[in-house]
C-alpha cells in the first residue's frame, strides 16, 4: 500500500492490492476528502506506468498534480465529486502531460524533483546534463 497527502485540497490518495480484481497486478486508487472525512473517488489503475509512479513514493502531490521527473498527472478531483461515481476509469481520473520541460538529448530531471517552497509558491527542477558530468 501506498499512499500520497495532498495539504492543499487536503486530499489522501491511497493505492492498494484489492484482492477482488481478476488482474493480480492491477491497483485501486481511492481518494479521501480529509476535511469532510468521506471518500469521493475510487479507481483500478490497469496501466503499469501509473502503478510504477504510486507504489514509487517518489512523487510530489501538490493541488490534484502528481509531479513526477518530466511529467505531471492531474487528479480529476472535480469530476469525481461531480459524478460521486465509484470505479471510474483511469482515463477519466488522470490526465497524463509528459516532457513538460524542454530539454536535449542528454538532460534528464533527477528523480526526486521537483522539490517545492510552499512559502515562495515555487518548485526547483534539478536537471542532469550528461555531457557536463
Amino acid at each position: 500500500m501506498s499512499c500520497g497527502f495532498d495539504a492543499q485540497a487536503m486530499n489522501l490518495i491511497v493505492l492498494y492490492k484489492d484482492s477482488t480484481l481478476r488482474d493480480h497486478d492491477s491497483r485501486r486508487v481511492l481518494v479521501f476528502d480529509l476535511n469532510t472525512q468521506k471518500q469521493f473517488g475510487d479507481s483500478i489503475i490497469t496501466d503499469e506506468h501509473y502503478r510504477g509512479r504510486f507504489r514509487s513514493d517518489l512523487f510530489l502531490l501538490i493541488d490534484g498534480h502528481i509531479y513526477f521527473n518530466n511529467e505531471v498527472y492531474k487528479v480529476r478531483y472535480d469530476i469525481m465529486k461531480e459524478t460521486r461515481s465509484q470505479n471510474i476509469s483511469q482515463g477519466q481520473f488522470i490526465d497524463p502531460y509528459n516532457e513538460i520541460l524542454d530539454l536535449t538529448p542528454s538532460e534528464s530531471v533527477r528523480s526526486d524533483t521537483p522539490m517545492i517552497s510552499i512559502a515562495n509558491h515555487r518548485q526547483l527542477y534539478i536537471i542532469n546534463n550528461q555531457r557536463q558530468q
